[in-house]
Formats: C-alpha cells, sequence, structure tokens
C-alpha cells in the first residue's frame, strides 16, 4: 500500500537500505545531491564538471525526447528524485523526494572497495548499476551514517529512456521491452604503490571501475575512483574512457554481457588491460 511515512523495515518492498537513505537525505529537496553524466568527457576529467542537472544545458529536450524545456526540466528533477509526476508518496508535494526513487538491481553485481585509509573496516564503498538510470556510489561500512549514497552517474547513453520511467508507459510487452540500464556487473582493478594496505590517491594509488551493460546497450565504460572523498572532501571520481560499437575497431561489440576483467600483460608494461567477450547480439533473444 501507498505510505508517506518512510518507518523502517516492514511489510512495505520499498522501504530499507540505500533506498531509505536516500529518501532521508534528499526528503525535501534534491537540490544537493551528487548526480554527474558525460556529455562532453576528456579522459580524466572530473565528473563533477558535468552535471546532470537542469543547469546543464547539453542535456537538451531532444536528447531526453521531450517535447518542450517545461518537460525537460521536470524529466532532470523527476531522474534526480523530486516527487513531480505520480505524487508517489501521496502528500500533493512535487519538490519532495519520490518512493520509487531507487531502481531494481537485477544483474548488476556491486563492487565493494575498502579504502582502508583509517585501519578500520568503515572506509568502504559500494558501486553498483540498476534500471532506474543510475550508476550508484555508496558509503559502505557499518556506522550509523553509511548506506547514504556519494555520488550517481547517469550514462548519456540511457537519456532517450528516462521518458519511458517517468511515464511509466508504454507498458512492458513483446513490442516494448523492458527498459535496462546499467545492468552489467562491476569490476574493480587496484593498485596499492607502496603496499600499506590503504589506497590513497595523494600516494599514487589506483582504483579503476570497469561498468558493462548488460542488455543496456552495446558499450563500457571506465571510472577513475581512487579519490572517494571522506567526512569533510567530496568523492572525485573522474572519466577514464568509453567504448562501443561506433569506436574503431569495436564495431561488432554487441551488448556488454561478459564481465569486463581487469590483468596484466607483459606487452603492457603499466597500465591494466581489460579483457571481455565481444558482446551478445540482441537480434537473437526474445523481446522480453
Amino acid at each position: 500500500p501507498k505510505s508517506a511515512s518512510d518507518a523502517p523495515d516492514g511489510n512495505i518492498v520499498e522501504k530499507g537500505g540505500a533506498a531509505q537513505r536516500l529518501r532521508q537525505d534528499f526528503a525535501i529537496s534534491q537540490a544537493t545531491r551528487k548526480l554527474y553524466t558525460c556529455t562532453s568527457c576528456a579522459a580524466g576529467s572530473a565528473l563533477s564538471s558535468n552535471l546532470f542537472a537542469d543547469s546543464n544545458t547539453a542535456i537538451t529536450a531532444g536528447l531526453l525526447g521531450a517535447a518542450d524545456a517545461a518537460e525537460r526540466t521536470n524529466l532532470i528533477n523527476w531522474v534526480r528524485g523530486a516527487d513531480n509526476k505520480d505524487n508517489e508518496d501521496s502528500n500533493g508535494v512535487s519538490t519532495d523526494i519520490r518512493a520509487r526513487i531507487h531502481g531494481d538491481l537485477l544483474h548488476s553485481r556491486p563492487a565493494v572497495v575498502n579504502y582502508n585509509r583509517y585501519g578500520n573496516d568503515n572506509d568502504i564503498m559500494v558501486y553498483y548499476g540498476t534500471n532506474g538510470g543510475v550508476f550508484h556510489a555508496v558509503k559502505g561500512g557499518q556506522a550509523d551514517t553509511d548506506g547514504g549514497e556519494k555520488w550517481g552517474m547517469v550514462f548519456p547513453e540511457f537519456f532517450g529512456k528516462l521518458k519511458r520511467l517517468r511515464d511509466n508507459s508504454p507498458d512492458i510487452s513483446t513490442t516494448a521491452s523492458k527498459p535496462y540500464f546499467a545492468d552489467g556487473a562491476v569490476s574493480v582493478y587496484q593498485k596499492d604503490a607502496d603496499d600499506d594496505g590503504k589506497l590513497v590517491a595523494t600516494k599514487g594509488d589506483k582504483v579503476y571501475l570497469y561498468v558493462g551493460m548488460r542488455r543496456g546497450g552495446r558499450f563500457a565504460y571506465a571510472l577513475d575512483v581512487s579519490d572517494p572523498g571522506d567526512a569533510t572532501n567530496a568523492a572525485d571520481p573522474k572519466f577514464l574512457w568509453k567504448i562501443d560499437n561506433s569506436t574503431a575497431g569495436f564495431e561488432e561489440l554487441g551488448q556488454t554481457w561478459s564481465t569486463l576483467r581487469p590483468a596484466r600483460i607483459r606487452a603492457v608494461a603499466d597500465d591494466p588491460v581489460v579483457i571481455f567477450g565481444a558482446g551478445y547480439d540482441p537480434e537473437n533473444e526474445d523481446a522480453l
């Protein structure tokens, strides 16, 4: 049943976990939510310079499939969490947080990184995608404040799918299959430069993420999350690269179901390589 209450876990599925933290942290306004995209990213550039927000004019109504500027603004704010479509919490307010802020985590196997900068088990980040359109970076650990989203990312390849989520139409059918987003496994490369058991960006340590999309698309992203931030400093995720079927040499890349496995080979002295399958042909599966 619908409920305006955010009571602890119970028989209402939408309550608890990271979704509960999102609703608590951004209950009244989502203006401070750190949600990024990558409309014009250079290798090594900070995601913080590419916001998924109404102020980013590179996110056009056309890219979102919006009819006009007003729908564009509403759609962006809805993805950020605003309850401006179906009044999901039944309170008549369109700017507070919507109940279904967190999409289904169907096949995206979360990547867990213990940075261990303070010698305890609370310096943990969890990275995963959902079929709500957002790739999430959530603070792990056991402290009372853990479980909250540090930042999220909306890959630009998904812009055209977001309107269907907000409209909740068309229904899933043989002619309109379920929309998938960052639904693949997330793999991690870690480099502890001085072998001290701590991952500290300022000391040259590295943490890279490799994100496959599964049915979400024929592309993959690599992100630098070496600096996860802390209680006083914001996280500093960076764009490393992406490949898709328009990338030279990857024209036959299919849907990226295969986990992108980082490895070291003799031919490349310093950096890791990523080994993965060539992809899944979407023409050879049923519509659902």
